[in-house]
Order: structure tokens, then C-alpha cells, then sequence
């Protein structure tokens, strides 16, 4: 390991892996966690099927004043399991636009409940106060209903699919979805083939291997694992500036998973390291003892 033929090209080895293992930790976390199962179990997790119906409620409480419906006439039919329906719906044409690099035509589940409801307030209403019934009494409650689940589908698109496809970025993150399988593979093929350089470099004390992986090891994982462990602990996403809860909730919820896992496969890293370090100086050891006898 002293001599310079084999010390420095090691040495340089074991820098660009620790950068490639920094970076297809990065890039395994990535793609473990983005996808739309994970994205439905985070909304689970973060109940964002009552946060966005305690939204929805406070919106028709607003707009109450200016529609004069009645907010039972909505919220008595927006439940919870309804509403979480709908951002499975988002999320799934969402990850659709994803994979395919299309915009998607964002639908969410029909509501026969809420139509029945908006219908029956109009006629009534209009028996009452002695209103025509005529081509435009069908076009306001057809309008309402429209708005009706257009203020649904605003408020349980946590993810904000239609806006990033609004604004074309949908299509550029296509693009980088598209290729994350291919950018773990060739991250984790980097940390082989450095490895594998390691060998040749010290094929006359093979051994050594054992200690220049475990050192890069060992600083890639405490790396990765420090800058997280700071990320969580300042709480640093929830300085985000999202206006809607269940908005704010989906991304930070997701950015913190992501950190987490980033974390745990750099502690493991990290122990990793160790253990090979431990292992090279014990083969060191009893090499040594050897020789003395």
C-alpha cells in the first residue's frame, strides 16, 4: 500500500468512488421513491383525503355568499373515501404523463351524489321562487356542477399535475423520468467498475482492496447520512412556501421520505465501510502475527 505505484492511482480510484457511490445512492433513492405507489401511500399516510375535504369545505363556505348553495349541498357528498379517489386519480394520470411525456386530460370520479344534490337544490329553488325551467335553468346547474368538480379536482390534485402540465414542465421531467432506471444502472455499474480498477491496481496484495473500498465507503455513507440528518433535524422543507395544506404536505411529505431513505442506504453505507475496514485489519493482523512466528 506504500508503494507510490499502487498508493496514488488507489488513492484517485478512491475518490471517484466515493463520488459514485454518493451518486448512485442518490440515484437508487430516486427511483425506489418516485413512482405512483409510493406517491398513494404518502397521501395515505399524510390523510390528505381529510385535509383536502376540510379545504373544500371552507371553500364552499366562501363561496357561499356569491352562489347562495347551501354547503351541504357539497360536502355531503365529498367523502373522505371519495376524495381520496380523486387524488389517486391525479396522481396516476400524473405518473401516466411521466412515462409517456404526455399532458394528461386530468378526470376525476363521477359523483352521481353531488349531482343529485345540485340538481335537486336548483329545483327546488326554482319551484319555490316560481323559475322557468327552461334551456337556461339546465345550463346553471349544468355550469355549477362543472365548477363544482373543477373546485374538487383543484383541491385534491396534491401534486399539482395539471399546473406542471399547464406550464410544460410536466414534459421536461418526462424526460428525466424516463431515463432514471437507465442512470441507477450506470451509477451502480461506475461503483463496479471502480472496484474492479481497485483489483487490478492492487492485484499483487488483493487485500488492499478491502481498505480502499471500505475507506470510500465509509466517507461516501457518513456523507450522505450527516447532510441528511441535518436536512431533517432543521426541518429544512418545511420552509417551503405552498399555500394550500394538502399541497404543502405531498411535497414536503415526499421530499422528507426521499431524505429518509437517501440516509438509511448511506448509514448502511457507512457500516459497510466499517465492516470492511475491520475485516482488512484483521487479515492484516493475523498476516502479521504469522510472519513474527
Amino acid at each position: 500500500m506504500n508503494k507510490l505505484s499502487t498508493y496514488i492511482p488507489s488513492l484517485i480510484i478512491s475518490v471517484l468512488l466515493v463520488l459514485t457511490l454518493i451518486g448512485s445512492s442518490a440515484a437508487v433513492t430516486a427511483d425506489v421513491s418516485i413512482n405512483s405507489s409510493s406517491a398513494r401511500a404518502l397521501a395515505l399516510e399524510k390523510n390528505l383525503g381529510e385535509v383536502a375535504q376540510n379545504e373544500l369545505e371552507m371553500y364552499y363556505h366562501k363561496r357561499y355568499g356569491s352562489s347562495g348553495i347551501p354547503v351541504d349541498v357539497y360536502t355531503s357528498a365529498l367523502t373522505v373515501d371519495y376524495i381520496v379517489r380523486c387524488e389517486n386519480a391525479c396522481i396516476e394520470q400524473g405518473f401516466y404523463g411521466l412515462e409517456y411525456g404526455e399532458d394528461p386530460e386530468m378526470k376525476i370520479p363521477a359523483n352521481e351524489r353531488l349531482e343529485d344534490n345540485i340538481t335537486k337544490f336548483f329545483n327546488n329553488y326554482a319551484e319555490k321562487e316560481g323559475y322557468k325551467k327552461d334551456k337556461n335553468f339546465a345550463q346553471k346547474i349544468d355550469s355549477s356542477i362543472k365548477s363544482a368538480y373543477s373546485a374538487i379536482q383543484d383541491y385534491t390534485d396534491v401534486y399539482k399535475i395539471s399546473a406542471l402540465s399547464e406550464h410544460k414542465v410536466l414534459r421536461k421531467l418526462s424526460k428525466l423520468y424516463k431515463v432514471k432506471d437507465i442512470v441507477t444502472i450506470c451509477s451502480v455499474s461506475a461503483v463496479v467498475f471502480f472496484v474492479f480498477l481497485l483489483i487490478l491496481i492492487n492485484r499483487k496484495k488483493k487485500i488492499t482492496v478491502l481498505y480502499w473500498a471500505g475507506i470510500s465507503a465509509m466517507i461516501a455513507g457518513a456523507s450522505g447520512w450527516i447532510s441528511s440528518a441535518v436536512l431533517l433535524s432543521m426541518k429544512y422543507f418545511d420552509s417551503f412556501s405552498i399555500k394550500q395544506p394538502a399541497v404543502f404536505l405531498a411535497y414536503t411529505g415526499a421530499m422528507y421520505k426521499m431524505t429518509q431513505a437517501f440516509m438509511r442506504i448511506s448509514a448502511a453505507l457507512t457500516v459497510s465501510g466499517i465492516c470492511l475496514v475491520i475485516v482488512y485489519a484483521f487479515i492484516i493482523n493475523k498476516s502479521s502475527e504469522k510472519e513474527k512466528k
